[in-house]
């Protein structure tokens, strides 16, 4: 079987294809290699006024979740989810906040993008952020 030739007419547009599949890809890969990392907000700068009265720490967290963006992530095997929280609002921000609740509770809070991890903490209550941790 024989290979057919491209004529002279059809060799430009085999040529102009397959340099516009070039153009594409450098695209994609131009974006990329510009594209900035994306962080999370800081907890320390999201505000947020609360004042609840015997409330549970699961209600508590839905409160915050619902106001803020920002969710929980934990296991409610190793969480007391119905321990009894006041929250007065003296605190000017989420991170103050959970740090007050890191105390109350014994609690680890630490921040992963837009998730808020929550574990029980043997060393002592602290929250963590960006890597540093804040111990109480």
């Amino acid at each position: 079987m024989k290979k057919k030739i491209p004529s002279l007419v059809e060799l430009p547009l085999i040529l102009a294809k397959i340099a516009g599949v070039g153009v594409i890809f450098q695209c994609i890969f131009l974006n990329l290699l510009f594209a900035e990392p994306v962080s999370a907000q800081n907890i320390y700068t999201v505000e947020i006024h609360l004042v609840v009265k015997d409330n549970t720490l699961k209600q508590i967290f839905t409160i915050i979740e619902g106001s803020t963006g920002f969710s929980f992530t934990y296991s409610s095997r190793k969480i007391k989810l119905d321990q009894q929280i006041d929250v007065r609002d003296d605190h000017k921000n989420l991170g103050a906040l959970l740090d007050y609740i890191a105390r109350e509770t014994g609690l680890v809070f630490r921040q992963m993008n837009e998730n808020i991890l929550v574990k029980e903490n043997e060393k002592g209550p602290c929250v963590e952020w960006n890597g540093e941790r804040k111990n109480y």
